[in-house]
């Protein structure tokens, strides 16, 4: 699976790619302080081996960002969460096994300065067409650190509705107990929104 975007192309995560994500990770530092972004080649390979094992458990599909003319790395993204509901036969919902129900998009992040709005919206135009008009799914979600205001912005920004907190969520990279914050786009909010990417992006 392979996206091409305006100015990005989505290919997937490969171990081979451990050293210009690393690169990447580390030219801007300071932009990922709530952001579990690893910071050295052997901690990105480990997060690759969890990524492509995922994969095989078909729970995600991780890409990385490179750009369209230079062929630069500036980061990555994927689908998680993938969900499979189990709708009885002859049910209106019920699709192959193969197919997901509802899927998150996230595991992303983006070198500055190529973290301007018209990447962004390539990036999320490419995997939220995939995922309403191939899959068909019900639901995309996204989360992020409740703290991370750009990161919340950027999601507002695609046109997610925001869902709500959940209060000590998770553990974050510094052993903190943090809230993270939930919004999701669904099936129906899809064509409107689709029209809206578009025109951002020209």
């Amino acid at each position: 699976m392979e996206f091409k975007g305006k100015y990005i192309r989505l290919i997937p995560l490969k171990m081979g790619h451990a050293e210009a994500l690393t690169k990447a990770a580390n030219i801007f530092r300071e932009i990922f302080p709530l952001s579990s972004v690893p910071v050295d080649v052997d901690s990105i390979l480990r997060c690759i081996q969890m990524a492509n094992y995922l994969c095989t458990e078909r729970s995600a599909i991780p890409f990385v960002i490179v750009e369209k003319f230079n062929k630069k790395i500036i980061g990555s993204t994927g689908f998680l969460n993938l969900e499979y509901w189990d709708f009885p036969t002859g049910h209106k919902l019920r699709r192959t096994d193969k197919i997901p129900t509802v899927v998150e998009i996230g595991s992303e992040y983006l070198v500055e300065p190529d973290q301007s709005p018209k990447i962004i919206f390539d990036a999320k135009l490419c995997l939220l067409t995939h995922a309403f008009e191939e899959w068909e799914v019900l639901r995309v979600a996204f989360k992020t650190d409740a703290r991370n205001k750009q990161s919340r912005i950027n999601i507002e920004r695609i046109g997610a509705k925001f869902d709500g907190v959940i209060r000590a969520h998770r553990q974050d990279y510094g052993c903190e107990v943090t809230d993270t914050a939930f919004y999701s786009i669904l099936k129906s909010d899809w064509p409107k929104l689709k029209t809206r990417l578009k025109s951002k992006l020209r």
